[in-house]
């Protein structure tokens, strides 16, 4: 994109969904990607704080990003077993 002229909403979500879909550690399915004047939204539940920290890093890495709102939430790992 030159400088200047900035990505649509749509080219945002798709970029960021593309970038997610090569990586092993994340299931583009869980994770819903919104976009609103350059602001990239997320919304899901994330494995833990690291993966929920790189996709943030992952949106705000993508040209024409002007933030990121990340409302990802970290699953709660169960240290027992129910009932044992």
């Amino acid at each position: 994109v030159p400088q200047g002229l900035s990505r649509s909403d749509s080219e945002l979500i798709t970029e960021m969904r593309a970038r997610m879909a090569r990586e092993r550690w994340t299931s583009p399915f869980g994770i819903v990607v919104e976009a609103n004047d350059g602001v990239i939204s997320l919304w899901g539940v994330a494995h833990s704080d690291a993966e929920r920290a790189a996709l943030t890093t992952m949106a705000r890495a993508i040209e024409g990003c002007h933030g990121v709102d990340n409302h990802i939430g970290v699953r709660m790992s169960m240290p027992y077993a129910y009932g044992a």
